[in-house]
């Protein structure tokens, strides 16, 4: 049996916060159909901390608790570091699209995240 496990559009943003700094955001989108989108954006200071992955994870596993089955996170191909930061959250590559970025076409990846089934 498949429930809706949100009955509204859900998108939240959220800050980053290290030793006391806001160093980027991290938030979550979803609208009726499909899986919900978790996206972040850090400060160059913020980086190599694992601020984004931790992040990630914890809004990622925040939707499981919430009756979400699937997350999906999307990526500018190329782009390593959001590319390890996906895999390290435990994403793996669903597929792929032509997107635009400041105008620009660029090639997007899209990276899922299932749920574990309960034992």
């Amino acid at each position: 049996m498949t429930t809706k496990p949100w009955a509204d559009p859900l998108v939240a943003r959220y800050a980053i916060v290290i030793d006391g700094w806001a160093m980027g955001t991290v938030g979550m989108s979803w609208r009726d159909g499909g899986e919900p989108e978790v996206f972040y954006a850090l400060k160059s200071a913020g980086r190599g901390r694992g601020a984004a992955t931790g992040s990630v994870r914890l809004l990622t596993n925040w939707l499981f608790d919430h009756g979400f089955s699937a997350v999906a996170l999307e990526t500018v191909a190329g782009n390593t570091a959001s590319e390890k930061v996906a895999e390290r959250a435990g994403f793996r590559p669903a597929d792929s699209y032509l997107g635009s970025q400041g105008g620009e076409p660029v090639q997007v990846n899209r990276w899922l995240r299932h749920s574990a089934p309960l034992v």
